[in-house]
């Protein structure tokens, strides 16, 4: 039996609608999790970040084409809630979530080419003391800042958009170079059936992600945001504008 690593966020779930993977046991965390485990090669095969593929990574794993998480326009789940419009953040205090690989390079990416800041100079400890709040996932699409006065909201895919000529793809699956074909091909064919069968009916696993939600939030998520965000979500794209996206990032990746 293989290991598959899995991103606990419900933006994972239409990956994962064709019952259990046949070869494979599947393992849950945030990407940041994932992320350490395969550059420790603790797993055959995970979703990872996509800026976390680096050289060093690229020695033992490839990226398994077309499959993904990805998105072309507003995303949901990855935004900079603030005090302050963005122009007036170079000096303030960014709490940035720990669990993110891809979001947080590129939303930096954009500050210093956009904005001409860096957005990594002044981290907050907590969101207690932050002047604007950078989240992912589920806990993004949880977080209510009008309690905080966090008046502007910046969604990352809205704003990759106008920056960059390529869709955002912020998950990859890798798997090991040396994994052997059937493995390969088996965890190929149950992406495409799991995206298959939500697409096919996506309301049918709406109690599934909610669950999800609750249990890894706390709070509960309606069914209109649901259908909006999984509209918003690309889980397999075109040969050619996947290795498009896989090289622009190639290009920006030291961030």
């Amino acid at each position: 039996m293989y290991s598959l690593g899995r991103v606990s966020y419900i933006n994972s779930l239409p990956l994962f609608c064709a019952g259990s993977p046949e070869l494979f046991s599947v393992v849950e965390a945030v990407p940041a999790r994932l992320n350490r485990g395969v550059r420790d090669g603790a797993l055959d095969a995970s979703l990872i970040s996509r800026w976390t593929y680096t050289k060093q990574i690229a020695q033992n794993y490839e990226i398994l084409p077309q499959f993904c998480i990805g998105g072309d326009g507003e995303i949901f789940s990855v935004k900079l809630f603030s005090r302050y419009p963005i122009e007036e953040l170079g000096d303030k205090k960014i709490f940035i979530t720990g669990e993110s690989g891809t979001s947080i390079r590129a939303f930096a990416l954009i500050c210093r080419e956009r904005y001409n800041f860096d957005f990594f100079a002044n981290r907050a400890g907590s969101i207690a003391e932050a002047d604007a709040v950078f989240l992912i996932g589920d806990a993004a699409l949880a977080f209510d800042g009008s309690f905080g006065g966090y008046s502007h909201v910046y969604d990352l895919g809205r704003m990759w958009k106008e920056f960059a000529p390529v869709p955002m793809i912020y998950a990859v699956v890798v798997v090991r170079r040396n994994l052997p074909f059937r493995a390969r091909a088996r965890l190929s064919d149950f992406f495409g059936k799991s995206v298959d069968a939500f697409r096919a009916s996506p309301e049918s696993f709406f109690p599934v992600a909610r669950d999800m939600f609750e249990r890894s939030t706390s709070s509960s998520i309606s069914d209109g945001l649901l259908d909006a965000y999984y509209r918003a979500l690309i889980y397999k794209f075109d040969e050619k504008t996947f290795y498009a996206a896989i090289r622009f990032v190639d290009e920006c990746a030291d961030i």
